[in-house]
């Protein structure tokens, strides 16, 4: 296969292109391959790209050597901590991260519109876990960096139990985008000198969506997305 075409042509490309047999084993990476992944030539695509000891689950192995069809396809590879795949096509990769002080799915992709259509399935699946007919609480920052990143934060209540408390016991915290993002706002200063690791905890309790309902969401959101691509 690689004595086809000019090999020496594909270190040309700024994007990783590999090739590869009937066997899954790598016949060339070039360049740009190689600086991402190290040599992996004789060595089983699915190994080198995600370190699987099986093929890729969107793989089109079978499209391309059994039904002799070309395909075109990119591929964002992201390993995520304490992260859940929910959802994989060419350009998209869609996670449920848990573990954490708060629970929340991870979108990212190459192209905007993809970054969209995939939000708007995520938002779907958490309004048919809230029984909602209205926009679900939650909260979203998005970040580009040569890739769209998205992170939705699902809502479990608008506010904690301690805002509405009385006296000393009371915190006037009501959690938003910028405290979901990892920066916690006080607004009164007495706050900010009594407020606890403790408290801090059981305020995103409170607020997050559960490790059990963000896999539910998970769930439903990678029915429909994958319903839609067919």
């Amino acid at each position: 296969m690689t004595d086809s075409i000019p090999i020496r042509l594909l270190d040309a490309f700024e994007d990783g292109i590999y090739i590869i047999n009937e066997g899954y084993i790598i016949k060339f990476m070039n360049n740009t391959m190689k600086a991402l992944f190290g040599e992996g030539v004789g060595e089983k695509c699915h190994k080198i790209l995600k370190g699987s000891d099986t093929p890729c689950k969107n793989c089109k192995f079978d499209e391309i050597f059994i039904n002799n069809e070309a395909h075109y396809s990119e591929i964002y590879i992201k390993s995520v901590n304490n992260g859940e795949l929910f959802y994989e096509d060419f350009d998209t990769a869609v996670y449920g991260i848990s573990g954490y002080l708060r629970n929340f799915f991870f979108i990212t992709a190459n192209k905007k519109d993809s970054v969209i259509l995939q939000f708007e399935n995520l938002q779907k699946a958490i309004k048919d876990i809230f029984v909602t007919p209205d926009e679900p609480m939650m909260n979203v920052l998005v970040l580009f960096d040569e890739k769209w990143k998205v992170l939705v934060f699902p809502r479990a209540q608008h506010r904690p139990n301690q805002y509405f408390l009385k006296g000393n016991d009371k915190l006037l915290i009501s959690p938003a985008a910028a405290d979901f993002g990892g920066q916690l706002i006080t607004p009164r200063k007495e706050d900010f000198n009594k407020i606890t690791i403790d408290d801090i905890e059981n305020i995103f309790a409170q607020t997050s969506t559960s490790e059990d309902i963000l896999r539910q969401i998970g769930k439903n959101y990678s029915a429909l997305a994958s319903k839609q691509r067919g």
